[in-house]
């Protein structure tokens, strides 16, 4: 990539073969990078949800073991996984249930998302349901990108009636052309979901998922409305009048310039 080129005419060759795959592999499980399933159609993500090795993830759905490029950004092979390694029978039902309507959710009000449930069981039996849901846009010819990332969890133990569900939702949008403005926001969430059933939890867990994430965005719309109508125009009437472009180097010259100073 142009970023690699850049790095390698910048830093020593040995200290960049050394770390490069480390900063990469670190920035495409944070940003749950999408990926193509080799000989399939099925997209995965990158996650610590799926790690199993420096480059290989778990992929639930296709019950495969992926090996992953972290420089080239993408999915080299396949392989079947071990049973260590595949999903546990104590919490299959629970992950395929969840995930099921989870991928429904996702579908409905996410075009072009890829949305994954993983599930982990440790040496006490304790089960770990993750879900993860990702959407990249990008139109670079007129200078813009955006992603949403969103991570949910509960845990619990096979016979326990209920447990805590939490997790959160980040946005990142950049706007480039003549400038820089980015949109970097999040929120996070936390409470109870039943765990009697695989049945009663899936419904709960992807439940309290959409009631999130629809007040959520409500509330990001309406937070964009007012900057819209209110803080940008409160902002044009301490603007120059005359039209003249704002002399940024001597900003003190204006009256917001000597108003600032104050402050």
């Amino acid at each position: 990539s142009n970023v690699e080129k850049s790095i390698r005419a910048l830093v020593d060759a040995d200290l960049v073969d050394r770390t490069l795959p480390q900063i990469a592999k670190r920035y495409n499980e944070e940003q749950l990078l999408m990926g193509t399933v080799p000989d399939t159609e099925t997209k995965f993500l990158v996650s610590k949800a799926g790690v199993l090795s420096e480059n290989e993830y778990y992929e639930p759905n296709t019950n495969s073991v992926v090996f992953f490029d972290h420089i080239k950004k993408t999915a080299i092979s396949r392989r079947e996984p071990t049973e260590g390694e595949a999903t546990h029978p104590s919490a299959a039902s629970y992950r395929s249930l969840t995930n099921g309507l989870l991928e429904e959710y996702v579908t409905n009000f996410y075009p072009s998302a890829v949305g994954t449930t993983y599930a982990a069981v440790d040496e006490s039996g304790t089960i770990t349901i993750t879900a993860l849901i990702t959407a990249t846009k990008a139109q670079l010819s007129s200078k813009w990108s955006g992603r949403i990332r969103s991570e949910y969890s509960a845990s619990f133990k096979p016979g326990d009636q209920s447990t805590t569900f939490e997790g959160g939702v980040s946005i990142k949008v950049h706007y480039f052309e003549e400038g820089n403005v980015q949109l970097n926001t999040s929120a996070k969430t936390s409470t109870s979901v039943p765990t009697s059933s695989a049945d009663e939890f899936a419904t709960a867990f992807v439940g309290a998922i959409e009631a999130f994430e629809h007040s959520f965005h409500k509330n990001l719309e309406s937070e964009f409305s007012d900057l819209s109508e209110n803080t940008f125009k409160q902002l044009r009437r301490k603007l120059p009048l005359n039209q003249n472009k704002f002399d940024f180097e001597n900003w003190a010259q204006y009256e917001i310039g000597s108003e600032l100073s104050k402050q």
